[in-house]
């Protein structure tokens, strides 16, 4: 008996708890939806913003006496693509690291190929003239992992082989999170040779390979500079993005000039980003060849197996609220 008076005491004492609880837990919703309702439309709320997907693609086919002919082959690409954003009063600071790498290797005697490599980071930092209007300074650093080799074998690139580093001072247009538009009259860029045997061994002085004289390692250049980028998400999982840039390559002497890529610097990308979260899909696919017996139908058979994983972690978006 004392055992159960004591059950409904404690049950009783309780229950205040849980319910003021419920009531902290109301109140800072309501206070967060309130601090969110007094941000006007396409403002970027203060705080950093972080996000991130790695993705890892993989294929392989495997052909035995198959009529319609081909290859077995195998390939696979990884990639991971992050952002981290900060913004505070009229400051912002943009940041982006994207890394891929993928090969290929088709069994017909040749030897392993890349379909992918890329290192890219940028940054931005700003500060608030008007609304929507930034005075910014940017700076990107690309390049990539391991040597490239053309169809005929022959190396034609390498780690910082070229590299290049931008940076610059301009305007940056940023109506919304979803948009952008930098323009800087004047912007440096260093292209950097680190592996001399692209050169080809040659001792002609005049040589220049991705715009670096032969026998030095960097050349700098000078130019306006444009960059747009635009991103919307278009459904769960579903991301629309494209960006692009120009730049005025005028340093650069005017024997060298030949055509419109030796006057401006040109790049741009357009992407529809889909992924399965924490998912792994496998598709083994059997079938024998046309006009082949049904005996034995492995012994003619197309074997399949694409494997996909998508990983988005959850980041912790910390904001703050606007200053009153």
């Amino acid at each position: 008996m004392t055992r159960y008076v004591l059950s409904i005491l404690a049950s009783a004492a309780l229950l205040p708890l849980a319910a003021q609880n419920d009531v902290d837990t109301e109140d800072r919703d309501a206070s967060a939806a309130a601090m969110q309702a007094a941000l006007p439309p396409d403002t970027i709320p203060n705080g950093w913003q972080r996000s991130g997907i790695f993705n890892i693609n993989m294929t392989q086919v495997n052909l035995t006496n198959w009529a319609a002919g081909g290859f077995s082959s195998v390939s696979g690409i990884a990639m991971f693509n992050g952002t981290a954003d900060w913004k505070k009063d009229r400051k912002a600071w943009d940041n982006s690291l994207i890394l891929a790498f993928g090969g290929q290797h088709i069994h017909n005697g040749s030897g392993p190929q890349k379909t992918d490599d890329r290192i890219e980071l940028n940054s931005k930092y700003g500060y608030e003239l008007k609304k929507s209007l930034y005075l910014a300074g940017v700076f990107q650093f690309r390049s990539q992992f391991t040597e490239g080799f053309n169809a005929d074998g022959d190396r034609i690139s390498n780690f910082l082989a070229p590299g290049y580093a931008l940076l610059g001072v301009g305007l940056d247009y940023r109506p919304s999170e979803n948009f952008t538009v930098f323009f800087s009259p004047l912007t440096a860029r260093m292209i950097i040779m680190n592996d001399k045997t692209l050169f080809g061994g040659s001792t002609d002085p005049d040589l220049r390979v991705y715009g670096v004289k032969n026998g030095s390692t960097t050349e700098l250049e000078v130019g306006g500079y444009v960059r747009m980028q635009y991103k919307r998400e278009l459904a769960k999982n579903i991301t629309f993005l494209t960006r692009g840039s120009v730049q005025q390559l005028p340093t650069q002497p005017t024997e060298h000039r030949r055509d419109l890529g030796d006057l401006v610097d040109l790049q741009g990308e357009r992407v529809v980003r889909s992924n399965v979260e924490h998912g792994v899909d496998l598709r083994p696919r059997y079938q024998p060849a046309e006009g082949e017996p049904r005996r034995a139908a492995l012994h003619w058979a197309r074997h399949a197996v694409q494997t996909d994983l998508g990983y988005r972690p959850q980041l912790q978006t910390l904001t703050e609220p606007p200053e009153r």
